[in-house]
């Protein structure tokens, strides 16, 4: 396990639980080895837009 801290552990424990899945320990390894990529993943998604914006009203194809 590598960038994972405590917390992860827990939280990930705890997120498997919730959806009733039972990893194996070699599985629930990677999906903790992995949690830390998937926290920085959903940081970077942009959550300030309306409940009525319109995917092609508000990307910014410019931006990539």
């Amino acid at each position: 396990m590598s960038d994972s801290a405590p917390s992860d552990l827990v939280r990930v424990t705890a997120l498997l639980e919730v959806a009733e899945f039972s990893p194996t320990p070699e599985q629930k390894a990677e999906i903790l080895d992995a949690y830390p990529h998937v926290r920085e993943m959903l940081a970077r998604l942009k959550r300030d837009y309306g409940f009525s914006d319109e995917p092609a009203h508000v990307f910014t194809p410019l931006k990539f």
